[in-house]
């Protein structure tokens, strides 16, 4: 099953590769923060946690209306086997919900800090760049001088 997961996974973000560019990717998702906070609306910019707080809110009710029921008539309930099918019904949900919303955090911030990366690393390169141009024409001045008195 792990591997079928993985094959799907590697599948899918090969997909988005050929698709369009982590740049592209983080352009995309910037305009929608930007358009998702600069809203006035208090719902479009707190819709994941919400849906983790209602998945929650419904297993955490399922899980206590299972165990009252449990402690109440114990297994020999024939509701027993619903509850427990209804258990694992809303806990696959909530556990999907709670890595989802995670895992797209950390991929936010990810991409955040590389974009912030990527942006150092331009400076840097380009810092370089300029520092080599200069080095070289000091030299070339050098050069030029040294002919000079030569001549």
């Amino acid at each position: 099953m792990l591997d079928l997961i993985k094959n799907i996974t590697g599948a899918a973000s090969k997909v988005d590769d050929f698709t369009e560019s982590g740049e592209e990717r983080q352009k995309a998702l910037s305009e929608r923060h930007v358009t998702d906070m600069n809203s006035d609306s208090w719902f479009s910019k707190s819709i994941r946690p919400l849906v983790t707080l209602w998945t929650g809110l419904i297993w955490g009710i399922t899980t206590i209306v299972m165990l009252w029921k449990f402690f109440k008539e114990g297994f020999a309930s024939e509701d027993w086997t619903t509850i427990v099918a209804f258990y694992g019904l809303t806990s696959t949900p909530f556990t999907t919900c709670i890595a989802w919303y995670f895992e797209s955090r950390k991929r936010e911030k990810l991409a955040a800090q590389n974009s912030k990366a990527n942006v150092k690393l331009k400076e840097l390169e380009t810092k370089e760049r300029i520092r080599q141009e200069r080095q070289e024409a000091k030299e070339e001045k050098r050069r030029l001088r040294r002919e000079r008195n030569n001549n």
